[in-house]
């Protein structure tokens, strides 16, 4: 059974919904101790650009 050996969920709510619930509520303190910030929908020449750019700083 493959979902034997899958952590249990604190809830019993669906995974996928305890995880966007956690994510949402640590967001704002990633992001405020973050030293930048990639988007990952970017245009990867752009996300390229600015990696690179965030190296020469």
């Amino acid at each position: 059974d493959p979902l034997a050996a899958q952590r249990p969920s604190l809830t019993g709510r669906p995974i996928t919904d305890e995880v966007a619930e956690v994510l949402a509520a640590r967001e704002p303190l990633y992001r405020e101790c973050a030293h930048a910030v990639l988007d990952a929908g970017d245009d990867l020449r752009a996300l390229v650009e600015r990696l690179a750019g965030l190296l020469e700083e």
